[in-house]
């Protein structure tokens, strides 16, 4: 039996976000979420653009509130979901880490300790010393996965964790992750159209449709992503690519990839 504060981090009980469109409608983004997140759990969330994900983890991690339902946190939590929230536009990289690192809870001395870290992470040379706005998307990812993988924080929320950014980083971030994961203190949600994706950082599947969610086993995640790269290769005719990268998917052992990294 969990003890409520130290191992559930996050429940969600009935929770329901609703928006006014402007033509008065009204779209329910979430419906009825019912969800407990524990400590150590690493949560991969499957779903179309528009099923709720984002909803769901701006929810959790207190950037909005919900229309109906109960959210109780036990953690400290940092999200990527937003590049934009808490970067001063006109303050330089630098800078920004600073005012950034204050506002997600992190200690002036923690973030004077962690500061090379953060840079050295972020690699994006000179332009640490450059204003925000100047940043292309994939370079504000960096820097704010750089500041959220060094905030010491109990949960940590990303969505469409490898959508800005290059091949090279994206290969970076898989391997921290890998070997962050391995702290059994520190809990993860990755939300992803792309279920290849969540496959090696993820050990508890949800999906999300039309703001429901509900979980689904890994076999079921196998099938998800199999049917994605069919989808991605027959939209753009890529039909030789497709067999190649359909045959390799249906090789790997998804009993054992986990716990292989």
């Amino acid at each position: 039996m969990f003890n409520k504060k130290n191992d559930v981090l996050v429940s969600l009980q009935g929770v329901t976000k609703k928006y006014s469109t402007a033509n008065c409608n009204t779209y329910i983004a979430l419906n009825n979420i019912n969800l407990e997140i524990t400590r150590g759990e690493r949560i991969g969330i499957v779903g179309n653009n528009g099923a709720g994900k984002t909803t769901l983890l701006k929810i959790i991690g207190g950037i909005t509130k919900p229309s109906q339902g109960k959210v109780t946190t036990y953690a400290k939590i940092v999200s990527l979901i937003d590049l934009e929230a808490g970067f001063e536009p006109e303050l330089s990289g630098i800078e920004n880490i600073i005012v950034n690192g204050l506002i997600i809870g992190m200690k002036k001395q923690e973030i004077k300790k962690n500061i090379q870290s953060i840079i050295n992470f972020a690699d994006i040379g000179p332009y640490i010393y450059e204003p925000f706005y100047t940043y292309s998307a994939g370079m504000k990812f960096r820097l704010a996965c750089a500041l959220a993988i060094n905030s010491q924080a109990d949960v940590l929320l990303f969505d469409e964790i490898l959508s800005s950014s290059d091949w090279g980083f994206q290969q970076k971030i898989f391997k921290m992750l890998t070997k962050t994961l391995k702290n059994k203190q520190l809990t993860t949600v990755i939300c992803s159209y792309v279920p290849e994706t969540l496959w090696s950082l993820a050990s508890k599947f949800y999906l999300m449709q039309k703001g429901v969610i509900k979980e689904i086993q890994k076999n079921q995640v196998r099938h998800l992503a199999v049917t994605h790269i069919q989808q991605f290769h027959q939209t753009f005719r890529t039909r030789e690519i497709e067999k190649i990268a359909v045959d390799m998917t249906k090789s790997i052992n998804f009993n054992t990839a986990l716990d292989n990294k």
